[in-house]
């Protein structure tokens, strides 16, 4: 390991950066850079290392890697950059509080980072509390307060490693994830990295191997914590059980792509974006694709362990999404309206496009949802329905294209627990209205009832099996 200063300067303004900047005394002292040293490129994880920057360098030692970066991760100052040159570290599971600045590998695939031998957590993790070094939550890198940037690198999970941990009683023989961002208050940004698992690892219940790919969380007991402002851009989540996590955590700006050159990959996940209980925030997921999840490409839900205490707003919008199966393109739920209260989620879910292959229910599911608007999506294939709403008043469904679509009961299917809601469908769209006082344009709804078992596909579909998914993972 060395440690040294970009562009050395003159001897007095190094005095100033020992006084005020990194101090290398924490690790090996100053060093002569080398040509592989100054390969670090000037403008590498979309920041500038300007003249004087403090720079940590890290090669893989081919054994156990953890002691080298935890030091290097704790003793770390504010804005310095820890370069991981390319190769595998191995490490165990790694729990840094206040960590502000960058750590940045070499490449996807060129920098890696995975487990070093089998990992076994503490059991009956208190999930109920934020986690700590005392209780340290099964991930293999946790970040708790400050603000940090992972870019460039591999973080994987292979075949040949178990691990296992437990909580309210449940086992589990699986890692809980890969990277953890908690704490009361951090901000987060992480791009060019990709989660990978085991092969076949995501169909698994609860996952084979690993179960969250980035999880952004407080805990049950600080619903509100994690507050900051997050980004995660051009990643891959590949063979994840859940790829992208959020909640129960709050009180944040969190971005999931943002531009069409920032767009994440989630390929073979079981769900690819989960959202639960993210009170008071402002969401965006735009640009991503995601192929073929086995259960939804995004699920969002309030009200799993308790009401939110302030609504939070979404907006999904330019991703490409494919489906087969019993997956949706998006299942909304705001538990909290539907055991009466007052909504609090807000969607806007605009311009995605949705290829649709013999799905079982729906492409987009929106459940106690108020205000929602669901605009200009395209939808293709075959399923038995495009756009599922039910329990949702003052909506708005206009102008999605559903040409391309053959569904096989409806192309917008509004339950009886619908109202007062704006439909602007195609004219040869199949409208189903069995509720009240919707105001339906462009096409003549069909005023039935489905039968009762279609009622009991689309309540088993989309209720009880939605609950399950999020429970296996507590």
């Amino acid at each position: 390991m060395k440690t040294f200063h970009l562009n050395p300067l003159p001897w007095f303004l190094g005095m100033l950066l020992l006084l005020f900047g990194c101090e290398p005394e924490a690790f090996t002292g100053f060093s002569v850079p080398t040509d592989a040293d100054t390969d670090v490129p000037e403008d590498v994880a979309g920041f500038h290392l300007s003249k004087g920057s403090c720079v940590t360098y890290l090669s893989p030692s081919g054994r156990d890697d953890t002691g080298r970066l935890r030091e290097a991760l704790q003793n770390a100052k504010r804005g310095e950059l820890i370069y991981l040159r390319p190769g595998i570290f191995r490490i165990q599971p790694i729990f840094v509080t206040g960590f502000d600045g960058y750590l940045v590998g070499a490449g996807m695939e060129k920098t890696i980072i995975e487990p070093y031998g089998d990992i076994s957590f503490p059991m009956d993790q208190d999930f109920l509390e934020y986690a700590s070094e005392e209780n340290p939550y099964a991930f293999l890198l946790s970040f708790s307060g400050g603000g940090v940037h992972l870019s460039q690198m591999t973080i994987r999970m292979p075949e040949n490693i178990t691990a296992s941990f437990s909580a309210f009683g449940d086992v589990y023989t699986a890692l809980g994830g890969l990277v953890l961002i908690t704490g009361e208050r951090i901000s987060s940004f992480i791009d060019h990295v990709k989660f990978q698992g085991d092969a076949g690892n995501f169909p698994a219940p609860g996952g084979k191997n690993v179960i969250n790919g980035c999880y952004i969380e407080a805990s049950i007991n600080h619903p509100n914590g994690a507050s900051g402002k997050h980004k995660i851009q051009s990643c891959v989540f590949d063979n994840i059980y859940s790829g992208a996590v959020v909640g129960p955590a709050g009180f944040m700006d969190y971005t999931l792509g943002g531009a069409p050159q920032h767009g994440n990959l989630f390929t073979n996940v079981y769900l690819g974006i989960e959202l639960t209980d993210v009170p008071g925030s402002r969401l965006e997921i735009t640009h991503n694709t995601i192929i073929e999840p086995v259960l939804d490409a995004i699920n969002w839900q309030h009200g799993i362990f308790g009401p939110p205490q302030a609504p939070s707003q979404l907006l999904f919008s330019e991703n490409n999404i494919e489906i087969a199966g019993s997956p949706t393109a998006g299942f909304f739920r705001d538990l909290v309206k539907l055991r009466g209260g007052t909504a609090t989620m807000k969607l806007n879910y605009y311009s995605n496009h949705i290829k649709m292959t013999n799905t079982d229910v729906t492409g987009v599911a929106v459940l106690g949802l108020d205000h929602t608007n669901v605009v200009q999506n395209s939808f293709s294939g075959t399923g038995y329905t495009g756009i599922y709403l039910n329990a949702a008043s003052f909506c708005r469904i206009s102008n999605n294209r559903m040409r391309q679509l053959t569904p096989s009961f409806a192309s917008i299917w509004l339950r009886p627990a619908t109202s007062k809601n704006y439909i602007t469908a195609g004219e040869t769209d199949i409208v189903v209205d069995e509720g009240t006082d919707n105001t339906i344009i462009g096409t003549t709804p069909q005023k039935m009832q489905a039968t009762p078992d279609q009622d009991r596909a689309a309540d088993r579909t989309l209720s009880e099996h939605r609950f399950t998914s999020i429970e296996k993972k507590r």
